[in-house]
């Protein structure tokens, strides 16, 4: 069977110089994170999910077909991944779990949670696993998308994601049904998470994205969209 040719990408992204990639959750924010990197050329992708998907979830999370109702999320993303690339070309490994404390990670996390008490589980995870070299935290709230980056080795970093980021349920932002999902918050995600790790493969990620006084390889970035 044949595969794509990535070599016209290589001075933008380096499928080689990649590691794999854990994305944790398969709705919302992530679900379309998946389809762009499987369609950039990641080796290895990991997904993290013990949800079935629902009918409304679908219009918020473009990877998913009406076909894939009832289905795990998980099953449903591998499916669709499948299409996009050959087994061949990339590899997709499904995790129909609840991650939590316990979990074991070797590569980029990028998690996309609907819960703060459920982040912190993912971020203890992250850090007492010592072959994570980055962290990408999606929060997606309504028409707003908010991108943290974190280095768990760099301790200024830690320091500022858990005394700022790592706030209660009580204090996160509460949407309405009717006003939390919507495809193009999805690809803005994704857009970001692509850009992410090409630059992390590239070694340009703490140019792009530190916060320009600190140095900190720490960013957070806020998209409106009205």
């Amino acid at each position: 069977m044949e595969i794509f040719n990535y070599a016209d990408q290589t001075q933008l992204f380096n499928r080689n110089n990649c590691p794999s990639i854990h994305i944790v959750g398969a709705g919302g924010a992530t679900n379309a994170v998946i389809i762009c990197l499987a369609t950039m050329g990641v080796q290895d992708i990991h997904v993290y999910d013990k949800d079935v998907l629902e009918d409304h979830n679908g219009p918020g999370e473009p990877m998913y077909s009406d076909r894939d109702i009832g289905k795990p999320k998980v099953e449903a993303a591998a499916n669709t991944f499948a299409y996009l690339r050959s087994s061949s070309d990339a590899h997709i490994e499904k995790h129909e779990v609840f991650v939590d404390e316990t979990a074991e990670f070797d590569g980029i996390v990028i998690s996309g949670l609907d819960s703060m008490r459920a982040r912190k589980k993912v971020w203890t995870a992250v850090k007492n696993s010592p072959m994570v070299p980055l962290y990408v935290d999606l929060r997606s709230s309504g028409t707003s998308l908010t991108v943290l980056i974190v280095d768990p080795l760099d301790d200024k970093a830690v320091d500022i994601y858990e005394s700022t980021w790592l706030y209660s349920d009580e204090e996160a932002v509460q949407e309405v049904c009717g006003a939390r999902n919507i495809p193009y918050i999805a690809f803005a995600a994704a857009a970001l998470a692509g850009h992410i790790v090409a630059c992390y493969t590239n070694d340009t990620l703490r140019d792009m994205y530190s916060d320009g006084i600190e140095e900190t390889f720490y960013f957070a970035e806020q998209k409106p969209f009205a």
